[in-house]
């Protein structure tokens, strides 16, 4: 694997075109949504290239911002020997794991944010076999807070299920696939799962990563060790499968679409 640093800055071009070159003309709210945090994303990636340019003014600038209330302490740890270098070589993973997790529940908050708005859009797609108690009906003034409800209920029951499990239920119940086909699904599943080694294992690979990738070659107990190749090609995957699945639920299901442009950045003094 290249050394972090270096390896950063040779992929920070392939970012920023992700950044901008995804973004739709026309899209869902949550699509646009998606796209917001995406670009802040990928502007915080070119941020911490940027830094890392300069390792040592980096260490005091973070120094001075955690410590500006304590100046005795700020003098001691100003002046320290900074090993900035050493620094960036040894916490450059933690950012990559940052970007991967914050990416993908980007993507899976785009989902549940899809699925409610279609919903809420077409009530029909809420039918099914399951029975709403007369007293709940009831709590709810007009027929459109009912199905807001009924809409929030399902999203927070099918947000539980694992990519396998939605996938199989949309399409039984909505004629509906998030992935057309197998090779993007089980890439999905892997993105998805990666992410769970590092916010629920420490990123340590285990069993259930193994059965749920179909994964074996990296040994039960290892480190999983993401470089910068894969974080950028993993995030532009995900965005570009938003793409898909915006357009393809919008013309299903009549969803509406407007003129999607970069959020506004405000600028902290």
């Amino acid at each position: 694997m290249a050394e972090p640093r270096e390896a950063v800055e040779s992929h920070m071009v392939s970012t920023k075109r992700t950044e901008h070159a995804c973004r739709p003309r026309l899209a869902t709210g949550p699509c646009s949504r998606f796209f917001d945090f995406d670009e802040e994303i990928g502007g915080f990636f070119v941020f911490f290239v940027r830094w890392t340019r300069r390792p040592d003014e980096m260490y005091e600038d973070v120094v001075k911002l955690a410590y500006q209330d304590e100046p005795e302490k700020l003098k001691a740890l100003l002046a320290e020997p900074k090993g900035g270098e050493s620094r960036v070589k040894r916490f450059a993973r933690f950012v990559m794991e940052m970007m991967l997790v914050r990416g993908t529940d980007n993507f899976l908050t785009y989902l549940s944010e899809l699925l409610a708005l279609i919903f809420t859009s077409c009530p029909e797609t809420l039918k099914s076999a399951e029975t709403v108690k007369l007293d709940e009906v009831l709590q709810h003034a007009t027929m459109d807070d009912l199905l807001k409800r009924l809409a929030e209920r399902r999203v927070e029951r099918l947000s539980y299920q694992g990519m396998k499990d939605l996938q199989k239920d949309l399409a039984e119940k909505l004629n509906f696939e998030i992935f057309p086909s197998f090779e993007p699904f089980s890439r999905a599943v892997r993105i998805i799962e990666i992410r769970n080694l590092f916010v629920h294992n420490r990123g340590i690979v285990n069993r259930t990563f193994q059965a749920r990738t179909g994964d074996s070659s990296l040994a039960i107990g290892s480190l999983f060790e993401l470089g910068p190749h894969p974080l950028i090609s993993d995030l532009d995957f995900l965005a570009r499968s938003v793409l898909d699945i915006d357009e393809r639920a919008a013309l299903k299901f009549g969803l509406a679409r407007s003129k999607s442009e970069p959020k506004e950045r405000k600028t902290v003094e």
